[in-house]
């Protein structure tokens, strides 16, 4: 009699593929126990998917993976189904994707009906991916079964070609996640959808290159990753500066103003520096931070250990203003920050959060100290005039003792950062790489409101 397998060791695999698939959860991990020895979970865990991507690279079938992609190229719309454990797989595929295709939807659902509410439109022209691995998700069946019934094109990624999600699939992927632990490994699957997505831009290169630059634009316009703005500089662009120095031989050396050493000041120096930029901090002052040493009555209420969420509805006006900011270095990166820098901190009621010290200098101290490690020039006593324009372009700064200080040699690309406290702007970085400069009227208009500002403030030198 013939069971389909070409010998013994073939039939064994898959009757032990078949057990593993049908464990439930407390028998994974029962399993797992007398599989995985304690002392070398990370050694049996790293080796078992490099195994599962080796399988996988002998299992594939190119032609299948061809096809696949061809019918995404044609598909209206592409709709993603991966339930579950299977979700990140699923968004990560849809994200991309996004990129190149202009109508992808990731089916997100919570029960059956709401997969039929989301793919009620769906028809022969469009194509769906089922992602789905041991123990198969039903949801996820339901929803392939109903694309092929509207003649949808179905492409599965999963295990086997014995995974019931093959039923309704037009080709199928194979990605092993064969499983080694509680978890279910998705290495290999990500690999393939990798490997997808590589192929799809490579077959609409010019349709990528152009989605790309617009999203460039607009990760810079607004400030989606963090330090953009301080590392994004065009290193064809000559600046100002010794050459020979810490940039490199033959290099030179980009150069950028930080106007204001308060808190704002400060970080904005910091996170600037390093690299091929050398930061100057200009301080009208005779110290830097000196509102510091009165907030939190001489405490300093660094920031409040509570989620982006929350403080964005404790926003009196426009929170939308700080989403980048605050998404960017949250609270629990301001509390890295200082306790990294050697400044014990501690949560008080409110969730406020304070030096363990209780004195404000601590973080002045802090702050200072990264200013000198990061090499930032520091210039107190030194007030700035105002800013120096070529066109609508910010092209340096002039002191109030007349010096003046340009940020770049070349002027075609120049670009100003801001930071803004209560709505004003405070501190201002010129250097940085921006498309959406403010006009040359905005910022003479901030000129003139520093200019009239006469508000007289008594502070302490002391915590």
């Amino acid at each position: 009699m013939q069971l389909g397998y070409a010998g013994y060791p073939e039939f064994q695999r898959a009757l032990e593929e078949m057990v593993m698939n049908r464990l439930n959860s407390v028998q994974r991990m029962q399993f797992t126990y007398g599989r995985v020895p304690q002392g070398e979970i990370l050694e049996t865990v790293l080796q078992s998917d490099i195994e599962k991507i080796k399988m996988t690279l002998e299992e594939v079938d190119r032609s299948a993976f061809e096809r696949a992609a061809d019918t995404i190229l044609s598909a209206r719309t592409i709709y993603i189904v991966g339930i579950r454990s299977c979700a990140p797989l699923a968004s990560f595929l849809a994200f991309y994707l996004h990129m190149i295709f202009p109508d992808v939807r990731q089916v997100q659902t919570n029960s059956s009906s709401e997969i039929f509410e989301q793919m009620i439109r769906i028809t022969e022209d469009d194509v769906v991916i089922g992602i789905s691995f041991p123990r198969y998700s039903m949801r996820t069946m339901k929803a392939l079964e109903f694309a092929n019934s509207r003649k949808a094109k179905v492409i599965t990624i999963t295990d086997s070609v014995h995974s019931p999600m093959n039923v309704y699939a037009a080709c199928t992927l194979i990605a092993k996640s064969d499983m080694a632990s509680i978890v279910d490994s998705l290495v290999a699957p990500l690999s393939v959808i990798n490997a997808l997505v590589v192929a799809l831009c490579m077959k609409r290169q010019a349709d990528v290159k152009k989605t790309l630059e617009s999203m460039e634009k607009l990760w810079d316009e607004y400030q989606v990753y963090s330090n953009d703005e301080i590392n994004g500089l065009d290193d064809a662009r000559p600046m100002g500066g010794k050459k020979g120095s810490s940039a490199g031989k033959g290099e030179s050396m980009r150069k950028a103003a930080v106007i204001g050493g308060g808190a704002a000041g400060m970080m904005t120096a910091v996170l600037a520096a390093g690299g091929k930029t050398e930061i100057h901090l200009y301080e009208k002052n005779e110290k830097l931070g000196k509102k510091l040493f009165i907030t939190g009555k001489g405490r300093c209420n660094v920031t409040n250990d509570c989620p982006t969420e929350e403080f964005f509805t404790n926003v009196v006006t426009n929170p939308k203003f700080l989403y980048s900011s605050a998404y960017s270095f949250d609270s629990a990166q301001v509390q890295e920050f200082f306790e990294a820098a050697g400044v014990r901190l501690k949560v008080e009621r409110g969730n406020r959060v304070f030096p363990e010290s209780d004195h404000s200098s601590d973080i002045i101290r802090a702050l200072e100290t990264e200013l000198k490690r990061k090499n930032v020039q520091v210039h107190k006593n030194t007030k700035v005039k105002e800013l120096l324009f070529e066109g609508d372009r910010v092209k340096g700064i002039r002191l109030e003792n007349g010096k003046s200080f340009f940020t770049m040699m070349s002027l075609s690309q120049p670009a100003v950062c801001r930071t803004r406290r209560r709505g004003r702007m405070e501190t201002a970085t010129v250097s940085q790489k921006r498309q959406d400069l403010p006009s040359r009227r905005s910022a003479r208009r901030w000129c003139r409101w520093k200019q009239r500002k006469r508000t007289s403030v008594s502070y302490r030198d002391s915590p």
